[in-house]
């Protein structure tokens, strides 16, 4: 449930709630300056379980864009790092969670640039 102000610059006092579906990693994105997606898989990975699988190090929003992750169970992931590091200053990676401390220093998983 989500409780707004009546209309912005009101001095009523009065509040309205309503229910709302709110994507949880897109609401994360606007929180921070460096979004972590801590996940049960060590990184992003194109073509899962095919010969062609790779995984990503570290990708630009315009190759992540352009290598069709559509079908990908991480995409919601992945487009949420891709609006989040086009503001300037900001990072973001995704990779397991088991390897947390490895993945805020920048050694495991996969780094998003807004490149």
């Amino acid at each position: 449930m989500l409780t707004l102000n009546a209309s912005p610059g009101s001095t009523s006092g009065r509040c309205r709630s309503f229910e709302a579906v709110i994507d949880e990693d897109d609401f994360a994105a606007l929180l921070a300056d460096r979004l972590v997606f801590a996940t049960d898989v060590d990184g992003f990975h194109t073509r899962w379980s095919t010969p062609a699988q790779r995984a990503w190090c570290e990708a630009s929003v315009a190759e992540l864009e352009r290598d069709a992750f559509a079908d990908s169970s991480m995409q919601p992931q992945v487009s949420a790092a891709c609006r989040f590091v086009r503001r300037p200053g900001h990072r973001a990676a995704i990779g397991s969670l088991d390897a947390i401390e490895a993945l805020l220093a920048g050694e495991v998983g996969m780094c998003v640039l807004p490149l």
